[in-house]
């Protein structure tokens, strides 16, 4: 256990993007910006819920669109601001109190469903359905954990996903320009398995939920690992794309 833990929002947005750029995840996010491009209609209106630094904005910015990112954590809303252009709109807010009578196409949630509480998650989703227009589209990209029955349980298959992210990485040296990502990660795995700010889910956990709060699954693609060295299909990194039941 790290000495001095530390969550993911006191981390600068560099700190934050250097997490968030490796090798893996930029493979991930390629995924998340081909749903998109996929979904893509002119002038189409996109909600990114707990945006971060913009990463998502950022890949797209070259579409006739109009964007807007949420998120509460303001140094990172600022750093978004400062590398976008002006069709994408930032706001520091808590998404669980952001409410907005413009409707989207689309809705996104990247690496962020796990810092809702679980006892937020459902209501959350409810406002997303309930902010998109009727043949709205949902995607969102979210690690999912092995199945668990209690708290121990949860730590213990949290430690596994992440140990197993961090020596992958350095086993194929793709930490990226930041040497001390991997120290970045196991803070972040102490954040997750003490219950502050990361609330990790299972694969089923967030199937059923979309399912309760009005949305069918389109499309579940799993993009890491590539092998079932978790010996378990329903654990890893996911893109899931589920369109609003009218």
């Amino acid at each position: 256990m790290m000495n001095k833990q530390k969550s993911v929002f006191e981390f600068s947005p560099e700190q934050y993007d250097a997490i968030m750029t490796t090798s893996v995840m930029n493979h991930i996010y390629s995924n998340v910006e081909k749903e998109i491009r996929k979904n893509f209609k002119t002038n189409m209106k996109i909600l990114d819920l707990l945006c971060g630094t913009g990463l998502v904005a950022r890949r797209i910015q070259d579409l006739n669109m109009n964007f807007v990112g949420v998120d509460l954590h303001n140094p990172f809303i600022q750093y978004a601001r400062e590398k976008t252009n002006k069709k994408c709109k930032f706001i520091c807010k808590d998404v669980l109190k952001f409410n907005s009578k413009e409707k989207f196409d689309v809705a996104i949630l990247t690496s962020a469903y796990h810092h809702i509480k679980n006892k937020d998650k459902s209501s959350l989703l409810k406002k997303i359905y309930d902010m998109l227009k009727s043949d709205g589209v949902i995607i969102i990209y979210e690690e999912l954990l092995r199945p668990y029955k209690n708290e121990k349980e949860f730590y213990k298959n949290n430690l596994e996903f992440y140990n197993y992210r961090i020596s992958y990485l350095k086993k194929h040296n793709l930490h990226g320009k930041y040497n001390n990502v991997f120290d970045m990660l196991k803070n972040v795995c102490e954040m997750s398995g003490v219950g502050k700010h990361e609330w990790k889910i299972t694969y089923d956990y967030i199937y059923n939920d979309l399912n309760k709060n009005g949305f069918k699954i389109e499309k579940i693609k799993k993009v890491w690992p590539q092998t079932n060295v978790f010996k378990n299909e329903k654990v890893g990194d996911f893109i899931i794309v589920a369109k609003k039941v009218k």
